[in-house]
């Protein structure tokens, strides 16, 4: 499965980090997308019982937990020093603007997913673009991701000088 990969990938880099002199820079961004995926994806790790209001009550507490697990987690990371909040100080409307000039020139691919006998986006989105700005822009070594479609920063101008990593 692979979630349980991604996982497994993610726990080892993160390891290996904090044994290293590396820093991990985060932003606003990485912290609202991790929300965002947990309240996606969590509630589909529960058995069906239908609208139970008491099942429903348990998974959103169960979501906020984690919510606050992951934010305690950064939260130690940055008062030990291991990792430094940044976001970037261009003005909204411009850095929109380079998500949308970004976004213009450098589109993913169309694939075919036969199972479900429909078609799909598949590469960076604008949440995928705005990671490499901030990167870019807090003169990040590296940035580091599991999502496949950050593979196509490489041939992009914009990230020449930042090494993109995908896991």
């Amino acid at each position: 499965m692979r979630k349980d990969e991604d996982y497994t990938k993610a726990k080892e880099l993160l390891e290996k980090i904090s044994q290293s002199d590396d820093v991990i820079f985060y932003s606003s961004l990485v912290l609202l997308e991790i929300i965002d995926v947990i309240r996606r994806k969590y509630p589909e790790e529960f058995a069906y019982k239908g609208r139970d209001l008491a099942v429903i009550a348990g998974i959103e507490d169960k979501i906020e937990e984690r919510i606050m697990r992951i934010l305690d987690i950064f939260s130690n990371w940055a008062s030990s020093e291991k990792a430094k909040f940044v976001n970037p100080t261009i003005p909204v409307a411009e850095y929109h603007q380079k998500t949308l000039v970004n976004l213009r020139s450098c589109y993913g691919d169309v694939r075919c997913d036969n199972k479900n006998d429909k078609y799909y986006y598949y590469g960076p989105g604008n949440d995928d673009v705005q990671h490499a700005l901030i990167a870019k822009e807090c003169h990040a070594n590296e940035l580091i991701s599991f999502d496949q479609g950050f593979g196509k920063f490489s041939t992009m101008q914009e990230f020449e000088n930042l090494t993109i990593t995908v896991q």
